[in-house]
């Protein structure tokens, strides 16, 4: 297995890699096997240091595949601009693919711009795992549904 993030020239590693603009046939294409993602943002409550935390599913998938290229051995995970579910929690999105999708991601039997396309409204199923410096759920595997309590009021 490749460990995650290569070195950018500055040192620093790169987890995320930006999907717009570039072609990716001549890149290590893999599939890497999820069953959620995480989003930060800042907290609404003046103070907080602690990032809100969000964890997005896929709805009614038990897991999905994120799209990853290789380089340097190691892999990074792509990103794309966000649907309307996650714009509101995040600047940018991984690239989730479902699970009969995958292929056409390592095959490019499909158009990159529309493997890449933002998640359609109603798509993923965000759940809030901490909100203003409060941890909601202690086990992200069963996180606090975000409609419950008004918690995603105010965004």
């Amino acid at each position: 297995m490749s460990p995650w993030a290569w070195s950018a020239t500055n040192g620093k590693p790169v987890f995320n890699f930006r999907s717009e603009g570039r072609d990716f046939a001549g890149s290590d294409r893999v599939l890497i096997l999820a069953t959620g993602f995480y989003e930060h943002s800042t907290p609404r409550k003046p103070g907080v240091k602690l990032m809100d935390r969000f964890f997005f599913t896929m709805r009614d998938q038990p897991w999905h595949w994120i799209a990853g290229i290789v380089k340097d051995g190691c892999f990074s995970i792509l990103t794309t601009e966000p649907g309307p579910d996650i714009a509101p929690f995040h600047k940018r999105s991984v690239v989730p693919l479902a699970p009969t999708d995958g292929v056409e991601w390592l095959t490019l039997s499909k158009d990159e711009a529309d493997i890449f396309a933002p998640l359609p409204e109603n798509t993923p199923e965000v759940r809030v795992i901490r909100r203003d410096g409060i941890q909601l759920a202690a086990d992200p595997a069963k996180p606090v549904p975000a409609d419950e309590g008004g918690l995603l009021q105010g965004l």
